[in-house]
């Protein structure tokens, strides 16, 4: 199931606010999974990847779920908020650079947010995503700088 998931309806969005697909069960019972098993990297890897799902309900079922079991995720119950944080900032620069495709008649820069979630879900599977909350004036300012140079590449390339 979770290599091969169902798919997901055909006008499906993040904001979706249903709450009755696979992946919204598979959320709520990952980090019960996670509370009986805190080094196990395989369902680290996994809780990771539903905190940086596509839809903000799975999501909000996951931190639900996880909050009911908080005091023994311990420490992993403080590094999904920064996960999930830090990931918004990558989200916001997807959005706003259309994944690195201009519609502005200028060359495409390639904004590759899986590359980026990888990263992010491998330092929490080996426990190395800080606990303390970002600050969100970093994200903000880390998500700007990494448009502006976007568009720094593009503007380059367009002289040439």
């Amino acid at each position: 199931m979770l290599e091969a998931p169902p798919p997901h309806p055909e006008f499906h969005v993040a904001e979706s606010v249903s709450n009755y697909h696979w992946d919204n069960f598979a959320a709520m019972l990952i980090s019960q999974m996670l509370a009986e098993s805190t080094t196990h990297e395989g369902i680290r890897s996994r809780c990771a990847e539903f905190a940086l799902a596509f839809n903000y309900s799975v999501i909000q079922d996951l931190m639900s779920s996880a909050f009911e079991c908080r005091n023994r995720l311990g420490d992993d119950f403080r590094r999904l908020p920064h996960l999930i944080l830090v990931s918004s900032g990558m989200r916001n620069v997807k959005v706003v650079t259309h994944g690195g495709n201009s519609f502005w008649e200028c060359p495409n820069i390639e904004f590759d947010i899986g590359a980026r979630f990888t990263e992010l879900v491998e330092q929490f599977a080996n426990s190395e995503t800080p606990f303390a909350l970002p600050k969100l004036v970093d994200i903000a300012e880390e998500s700007t700088n990494s448009i502006v140079e976007m568009v720094r590449q593009q503007r380059e390339i367009s002289n040439e």
